[in-house]
């Protein structure tokens, strides 16, 4: 017997174990907005949904939705579906968003998938699927190997330097400068408590702040370079491209193993860069599908 169940702070323990990536994380957060529901089979964990529900205007986005391999094809997909957008709904949510990390190469050197259910959502009215963010892992015990690294060179005028030395004017630059000349998601804020502001990376021309790289430790041996922004009259002249590369370069030092780094599927050029410069550091790879519906 199925047995549906609301997810709680009480019973999400029971069932951290099914959830993936995003919403392993969110829904461990004690400050974070979300709601999820479980399926038990003779009160054993069997499948899971949930979703984000963001503040300040931000619409839901569902993280996960998986069912026990063994337990697939009985409807359980479609009904944890079900469930969590009539609870969305009925919150006054009109649309909804779906994403969530496909792997097409892991370090273990096979491909795998952490969602298993994109055709529950397309028979139900939701867009097709488009992939938009890819995200690498890299050996970084090899990048010393690269000749190419230790020739970068800024041309006159410009400058890199650790978010440390960033000013409080500088903040106050970025800071008034968000949904003006960078979007909100490239914003270097975010969560920063957890950046580190040693590895992190400011990108200047002569006095003037134009782009960052910033950098998340997030393992003691791996760093997570989570955002990489450079303004549009740079990115032509392959400044974000020098910025990741002096940011490896500066983590290779470190002694970090690993490096991860994401990129905007549509950046051609630094999708070249990372196959004729980088292909053969790349352990894992990932890329950002999403989807959604609107009510």
């Amino acid at each position: 017997m199925y047995e549906l169940l609301t997810i709680t702070e009480l019973t999400v323990k029971k069932f951290i174990t099914l959830a993936s990536g995003k919403a392993k994380v969110y829904i461990q957060k004690p400050d974070a907005h979300w709601i999820g529901f479980g399926i038990e089979f003779h009160d054993e964990p069997v499948g899971l949904v949930v979703a984000a529900v963001g503040s300040s205007g931000r619409g839901p986005t569902i993280l996960c939705l998986h069912v026990v391999e063994e337990h697939r094809n009985r409807g359980l997909e479609q009904r944890l579906l079900d469930q969590i957008e009539h609870a969305l709904l009925s919150r006054g949510h009109n649309q909804i968003k779906m994403e969530y990390l496909k792997v097409l190469v892991s370090p273990s050197g096979s491909a795998g998938n952490e969602f298993d259910s994109e055709s529950v959502f397309l028979q139900n009215g939701w867009s097709p699927f488009t992939s938009k963010v890819e995200m690498y892992t890299l050996s970084g015990e090899h990048l010393e190997d690269c000749n190419w690294i230790p020739s970068i060179r800024l041309p006159s005028g410009f400058s890199v330097s650790p978010w440390e030395e960033l000013s409080v004017e500088e903040r106050q630059v970025i800071q008034n400068g968000k949904e003006n000349w960078y979007p909100a998601d490239l914003c270097p804020f975010f969560e920063e408590d957890k950046n580190d502001p040693h590895f992190s990376l400011l990108l200047r021309y002569k006095e003037n702040i134009i782009g960052w790289l910033i950098a998340q430790r997030v393992a003691r041996n791996m760093i997570y370079y989570k955002v990489l922004f450079v303004r549009q009259q740079y990115r032509q002249l392959g400044r974000g491209i020098s910025l990741l590369g002096i940011g490896l370069k500066r983590a290779s030092e470190g002694g970090f193993a690993y490096a991860m780094f994401s990129i905007d599927r549509e950046n051609i050029a630094m999708s070249d860069f990372v196959r004729k410069r980088l292909a053969h550091l790349v352990i894992g790879k990932k890329v950002l599908r999403v989807s959604e519906k609107v009510y």
